[in-house]
């Protein structure tokens, strides 16, 4: 679960002293999710989790460091100061369908949407992300569609699960994956 959170929505640091840091970011309404991640590490990695959380002005930032933040990092070097285009790591195509299960439900949730027809989205500037995403959800049968979208103006707005608006700026073209019909009921 962490590991999609920090593609849809983190960063893994390692400072000069050599020392990882993991980045995971909600929206300022998403205390409790926050939580629920640091209890999810607890319960996985045992109650000694170094962390702390960080209120900014629009969103709260979950800092995991120390044993944990090491281990993790060591699994996923492809992800080590990586902010834009983040691959899905490797380690993920290797593991039993049930880790790959949380891994897309950290990913939808950091970046995930449902739309008024109940469709759900995946929205980023990696197509190669989506295609990778794609490959995944068909091991659970579940088929989806990419699109390519422009933006308007340069400026990509979005309502999170939690009713949040976000906004960013970025390039014009952008990509959507779409799971609707029976697919979105087996998702």
């Amino acid at each position: 679960y962490l590991l999609g959170r920090v593609v849809g929505d983190g960063s893994i640091v390692v400072d000069k002293y050599n020392r990882p840091r993991i980045y995971v970011y909600f929206g300022k309404e998403e205390l409790e999710e926050a939580l629920a991640l640091v209890d999810m590490l607890k319960t996985e990695f045992g109650s000694d989790i170094s962390y702390s959380l960080h209120e900014k002005r629009t969103e709260i930032a979950l800092e995991i460091f120390g044993t944990v933040a090491r281990a993790i990092a060591s699994m996923v070097p492809e992800l080590i100061h990586v902010k834009r285009d983040k691959p899905i790591p490797e380690i993920i195509f290797e593991s039993k369908p049930s880790i790959v299960k949380w891994f897309l439900r950290g990913l939808f949730d950091a970046d995930g949407t449902i739309d008024r027809d109940h469709a759900i989205r995946l929205t980023s500037a990696s197509r190669r992300l989506l295609q990778d995403v794609q490959q995944l959800l068909l091991l659970f049968g579940i088929y989806s569609v990419i699109y390519t979208r422009r933006r308007k103006g340069g400026v990509f707005k979005y309502v999170t699960k939690s009713g949040e608006e976000r906004k960013y700026k970025g390039s014009e073209i952008y990509y959507e994956l779409v799971i609707k019909n029976e697919s979105r009921c087996r998702f």
